[in-house]
């Protein structure tokens, strides 16, 4: 090369060099030290012209750099893959299977802070080394066919190449400053937790609808344009929250764009997203399977059912009504599996959770399933069905309608096995179980009547939510116990074998699908098998929640065990005695100090008020949007499992093998 030409091209690269510092965006500024090498390495010298020897290296082709950098997944390209000399002919090489690297690529990388792009689909090449290639290409087309013109050549291809890089340090700088300012992405939810949110913007009708497909038909061609036809027939609005959720998820289906001027350019048109359309139908037949569909629809009809029937009602009314209606829909539901319900229906005089008698009136529902011959085990699988909460519209779907919809799920399952001989699985939907357990208490004393109680009971309340499942035992009901009980159901319960034998199973099934368990503590469930234990049946409850709510409910259940405690201390039929001054001295600083006490642990008990595993039912708050489809599944499976594994191994007296 002549000396008048390399001193030229020098004072030119200069000259770009300086303007480029002056002219980065504040944004850079914290960059500026890693940019230094970048202008040294653009000098062309006599004896390393750097740039130019990347520039032609980066015709040689996809291949594996020897020097990777950290963190960045690498793989190379084919093995003989074509050579182009023609500018852009890169993008006519067949696709490769990764990140499809160059020399110069990797040389450039490492004199200037610049973070990796996704590669084009079409080729698999990052857009930056596919620039820097066809800016190869060029060169080494020009130098070849014009030898006289390479120097003009190289000025030209050490310019347009500095420019791709410093246009691709800008972006990654400005990057990295949004990200020191605190601005995160938020973290892209699981798919289940998409596909929900996606089925909770969907009006009632078409959410029925979706799931009606997703349960009758399938993921078959046909059942897809269904699918279709039913997101498109949405209103505008709807159409746009689906989109909005899917955002993140969305995959760039954009071509190779087409290189030019100036260098980056392709950065700053946004790449067409894929179709809403084809997002939202592939994550639903990708999340939903029948089993799965027909639990939602499941709760869906249970959850409209009880809030249609708190429309336009007087308030006095409402629970009643939605009760009414809540029953004959459970009841429907289990009709259209084929299997027939058997009505119980019970008038009963009991006390309630305050431990005031009442009496109360309602219908159990039962269901049977035998083997051959006499039954000789039988494992019951109990649910309350009905709500409370109509004052501020609850739809009673957590509490209980997953029990419910477990229940249903169940039945459907085991219509279609023939059980071993000797065996029973029964399923009963108790009413007023929000009201006292008056259901349970109403079968508990019909069981022992007849003296067919089960061997042993399951029950299950609020499986919607929460991050693992609590279970409760008959050795802990005593820690939710009223003065009005019996002395003998105020202490805690005798395991029995059985008792035993079924929580291994459940807890085995847990273990085996991987579900999380809540370690054991000082804690009993409020629910429908807390008569049962009461009265020497085995039985647990289950259920789920997080571990903050569960310590919640332990200190609220051990502060109102001691806040009865303090309340038998006091003799409150010498009060009007105290508060007249007609105690003698010593019984009364006697008094004056228990009831200090007992006001203190009561105001403390006050404070405490419902954890969010109660603060989340009773209330507005309790709505289908509200459950979490994949611990709801979770737990379904599990209870599956273990009425599976009793089938098999009902008798713990029996050897295991």
């Amino acid at each position: 090369m002549p000396i008048d030409n390399i001193s030229h091209t020098r004072r030119v690269q200069g000259r770009f060099t300086n303007r480029l510092g002056e002219r980065l965006p504040a944004a850079a500024e914290a960059h500026r030290p890693q940019l230094r090498p970048l202008a040294q390495a653009i000098r062309i010298g006599n004896a390393h012209p750097l740039v130019t020897a990347a520039l032609m290296l980066s015709v040689v082709g996809p291949g594996r750099s020897p020097l990777p950098l950290p963190g960045r997944a690498r793989a190379g390209g084919p093995p003989g893959a074509a050579v182009a000399l023609l500018p852009g002919a890169v993008a006519a090489l067949p696709p490769a299977p990764a990140y499809a690297v160059d020399p110069a690529g990797d040389m450039l990388e490492r004199l200037i802070p610049v973070r990796p792009t996704l590669p084009d689909p079409a080729t698999g090449i990052e857009p930056t080394a596919a620039r820097l290639s066809s800016i190869g290409n060029a060169l080494l087309t020009a130098c070849v066919a014009r030898p006289r013109h390479c120097p003009q050549a190289i000025l030209a291809s050490s310019v347009a190449a500095t420019a791709t890089v410093a246009g691709a340090a800008v972006d990654t700088a400005v990057e990295l400053l949004l990200q020191s300012d605190g601005a995160a992405a938020a973290p892209d939810p699981s798919m289940t937790e998409r596909a929900d949110q996606v089925l909770h913007h969907l009006p009632p009708h078409d959410r029925q609808a979706l799931l009606q497909i997703l349960r009758e038909c399938g993921t078959g061609p046909a059942c897809t344009a269904q699918i279709r036809a039913r997101l498109l027939s949405l209103p505008r609005p709807v159409q746009a929250a689906i989109e909005n959720v899917l955002e993140p998820a969305v995959v760039s289906t954009a071509g190779p764009a087409a290189a030019g001027w100036p260098p980056a350019a392709q950065a700053l048109v946004p790449p067409p997203p894929q179709s809403w359309l084809d997002a939202a139908v592939s994550l639903l037949e990708s999340v939903y399977d029948a089993p799965q569909a027909a639990y939602l629809l499941d709760l869906q009809e249970i959850a409209d059912a009880t809030q249609d029937a708190q429309t336009d009602q007087p308030r006095g009314m409402r629970e009643l009504l939605a009760n009414q209606r809540r029953r004959a829909t459970i009841e429907a539901l289990f009709n259209a599996t084929g299997h027939p319900v058997e009505r119980l229906d019970f008038n009963i005089t009991a006390h309630d959770l305050r431990g005031v008698p009442r009496t109360a009136w309602g219908r159990n529902l039962l269901l049977g399933f035998a083997g051959p011959g006499a039954p000789a085990h039988t494992l019951m699988v109990v649910a309350h069905g009905d709500m409370t909460g109509t004052d501020t519209h609850s739809s009673g779907v957590l509490d209980n309608g997953t029990g419910v919809a477990t229940l249903l799920a169940l039945t459907r399952e085991l219509q279609d096995l023939e059980l071993p001989r000797g065996t029973r699985v029964q399923l009963l939907v108790t009413d007023q179980g929000e009201r006292g357990m008056m259901g349970a208490k109403a079968h508990v004393q019909r069981c022992l009547a007849r003296r067919h109680c089960p061997d042993a009971v399951l029950n299950l309340d609020m499986l919607g939510r929460g991050d693992a499942l609590a279970i409760s035992g008959s050795d802990q009901r005593h820690l939710f116990s009223m003065d009005t009980q019996r002395t003998d159901q105020r202490q805690p319960g005798v395991v029995d074998a059985h008792e035993a034998h079924l929580r291994r199973l459940l807890e085995q099934a847990a273990t085996d699908l991987g579900v999380a368990q809540h370690p054991r503590r000082a804690w009993t469930q409020i629910s429908d098998h807390l008569p049962f234990q009461r009265e020497g049946i085995p039985a647990l409850g289950l259920t789920r929640m997080t571990a903050s709510e569960l310590a919640a409910e332990a200190d609220l259940q051990a502060t109102y065990a001691e806040l009865l405690r303090r309340h038998a201390a006091v003799d409150w039929g010498r009060m009007d005695d105290y508060l007249n001054g007609r105690l003698p001295h010593a019984e009364h600083a006697a008094m004056r100090d228990r009831l200090a006490e007992h006001e203190a642990i009561s105001r403390r008990y006050r404070r405490l008020g419902d954890s969010t595993y109660r603060a989340s039912v009773h209330n507005g708050f309790d709505q289908l949007d509200q459950i979490q489809t994949r611990a709801a599944m979770d737990t379904l499976n599990v209870v599956r499992h273990t009425v599976h594994a009793w089938l098999n191994d009902p008798d713990p007296a029996l050897p295991r093998s």
